[in-house]
C-alpha cells in the first residue's frame, strides 16, 4: 500500500494549566466517600470518577490533598470503557483507601483535573466539590476483633457437634 502521512499537531503551550498531565478529550469529574461517618482507625474509600471520552489509558490519578490527621494511600483503578468507540468513552474510577486515627470532622478539598479539549482547541480545568467526613471516637478495630472471636468460638462448637454426630453414626 501507499504510505500515509499523518501530521500530529503539538498541544498549545498558551494557557496550559500547571496541573495539565496529558489528558485529551472531553471529561467530567465527581468524587464521594463510600462512608461519610466512620470510627477511628476504620478504613474508608474515596472514589474519584472521571467520565467522558478521550485518552483514558493515559490518564494519571488526580492528586488528593488529604487533611491533617487523615492518611490516604495509592488508588486502585476500575475502568468502565467502551473500547470499540474511538476515542474511548466511559469512565475511570480511582479508589483511594484512607484512614484516620483521630476523631473529628474532616474536609477533603476539591480535587482538580485538567485536560485539553480538541473540539474547542482549549484547555479546561474541572473540580469536584469538597467532601465532609466525620470520624467518631469509637475504635472500630476492637469491635471487629470481638466479632471475629465470637465467630471462631461458634465454628469450634459446631465442629465438636458435627464430630460427635459422626461418631454416633
Amino acid at each position: 500500500t501507499e504510505p500515509v502521512t499523518i501530521n500530529v499537531k503539538p498541544l498549545p503551550d498558551k494557557s496550559k494549566p500547571i496541573l495539565f498531565d496529558g489528558a485529551t478529550g472531553l471529561f467530567t469529574i465527581s468524587a464521594e466517600a463510600v462512608k461519610n461517618k466512620l470510627s477511628r482507625d476504620e478504613g474508608d474509600m474515596l472514589e474519584v470518577t472521571i467520565s467522558g471520552k478521550g485518552n483514558f489509558v493515559q490518564l494519571n490519578a488526580p492528586a488528593v490533598q488529604w487533611p491533617k490527621g487523615m492518611e490516604g494511600f495509592e488508588p486502585s483503578i476500575k475502568d468502565s470503557l467502551d473500547k470499540s468507540a474511538s476515542p474511548l468513552t466511559g469512565s475511570r474510577t480511582y479508589r483511594y483507601p484512607f484512614v484516620s486515627a483521630t476523631a473529628g470532622a474532616y474536609t477533603i478539598p476539591a480535587i482538580t483535573f485538567s485536560f485539553f479539549n480538541p473540539d474547542s482547541g482549549n484547555y479546561k480545568t474541572i473540580t469536584t466539590g469538597v467532601l465532609q467526613v466525620k470520624v467518631d471516637n469509637k475504635k472500630a478495630a476492637a469491635a471487629n476483633i470481638n466479632q471475629g472471636k465470637k465467630k471462631t468460638t461458634a465454628k469450634k462448637n459446631n465442629s465438636w457437634l458435627i464430630g460427635g454426630g459422626i461418631l454416633l453414626l
